[in-house]
């Protein structure tokens, strides 16, 4: 899986990528389809003022908005596994 660029971050990095000021998160692939709810799921934390863009990048990539909450945006991806864009 190649290394996902949001907001000036790298969110997925391969094994050995060097991490300085970076966040290191690896997804492991498996072969079988999605057929439950998660029972984990990412909970990102924007920096101030750019919630909107994230989101707006995650959409570009392939996201879809589930909710909007005053407090944070659930999104799922193509795959529908879901993480949440918690407002600063």
């Amino acid at each position: 899986m190649p290394p996902v660029h949001v907001a000036g971050h790298d969110l997925i990095t391969k094994p050995g990528t060097p991490d300085v000021g970076r966040v290191r998160v690896w997804f492991q692939g498996v072969p079988e389809a999605k057929v439950a709810k998660n029972r984990i799921h990412l909970d990102i934390q924007a920096a101030p003022g750019e919630h909107e863009q994230l989101i707006g990048q995650l959409i570009t990539l392939g996201g879809t908005i589930l909710a909007d909450h005053p407090r944070f945006t659930t999104l799922a991806d193509p795959e529908r596994n879901e993480l949440c864009i918690n407002r600063a």
